[in-house]
């Protein structure tokens, strides 16, 4: 069975805690986008939605050779780009949308991310750029209009699939002398 190095709730997961820890947003207040049934949360919160994953390059293949198991790995690998939604909703929602946007695009957030893979081993994301935020009109349930404020943030990922790949580690060849011509004769 393929599986891939890195998952969309990884990615999810080590966004919402660089998030959580620039904002001051708890982490409840900042949730992946799309889920049914769930009311929205009171006061400051962040959405994020995933959009879309861009390969930028072709695959390259490497072969990991296990030889404790019978089974070693094919890895396909290539550089891909992650697109993620932000909206920011409440009082703040302006203000959060800026730090973000502002910090994504710089070595903070890059040093951020490598920091926080080797101390707490959460995914590594390479941030590249946000875009710039923008007020985008939100009318809740009661027609009321909500502060919201969205921004797409664009992040190298790694972009690994791995299967399963079997290699031959010995062989036992014997020769055995037959009476025949190669190649066959017509007699």
């Amino acid at each position: 069975m393929a599986t891939v190095s890195v998952t969309g709730a990884e990615l999810l997961d080590t966004l919402q805690k660089f998030i959580c820890e620039l904002t001051g947003i708890p982490s409840g207040n900042v949730q992946a986008g799309q889920q049914n049934r769930k009311s929205m949360p009171k006061g400051d919160f962040i959405i994020m939605t995933p959009m879309a994953t861009d390969s930028m390059s072709t695959n390259a293949v490497a072969y990991r050779f296990n030889p404790q198991s019978n089974v070693s790995e094919e890895v396909h690998t290539r550089t891909s780009v992650w697109r993620c939604q932000l909206d920011f909703y409440g009082p703040s929602a302006q203000e959060n949308a800026r730090i973000i946007a502002t910090l994504y695009r710089s070595d903070y957030s890059c040093e951020w991310f490598r920091r926080n893979k080797a101390e707490k081993g959460l995914a590594l994301l390479s941030p590249l750029y946000s875009t710039d935020p923008h007020q985008t009109t939100m009318i809740n349930g009661e027609q009321q209009y909500e502060n919201r404020w969205t921004c797409d943030i664009h992040t190298q990922i790694p972009s690994d699939i791995i299967v399963p790949q079997q290699f031959m580690t010995n062989v036992s060849v014997t020769a055995n002398l037959i009476d025949a011509n190669y190649p066959p004769e017509n007699v």
